[in-house]
């Protein structure tokens, strides 16, 4: 994650004032970390759900 955060900075230095990029630095990065939430929260519910299952088999 912070390679493809570095890399959004990188892309627009020099191209943009100093603020705007950190702006759209910042932005990259909590979409980023948005993102990652989501996949752990998905697979955590996942992981629940076959715990239940397991555990209403095993009965």
């Amino acid at each position: 994650m912070r390679d493809r955060a570095w890399e959004a900075w990188k892309a627009v230095e020099g191209r943009k004032p100093k603020e705007e990029a950190m702006s759209d630095y910042l932005t990259k990065v909590k979409r980023l970390l948005e993102a990652a939430a989501t996949a752990a929260y998905a697979t955590l519910s996942h992981l629940a759900l076959c715990s239940t299952m397991v555990s209403s088999i095993s009965k």
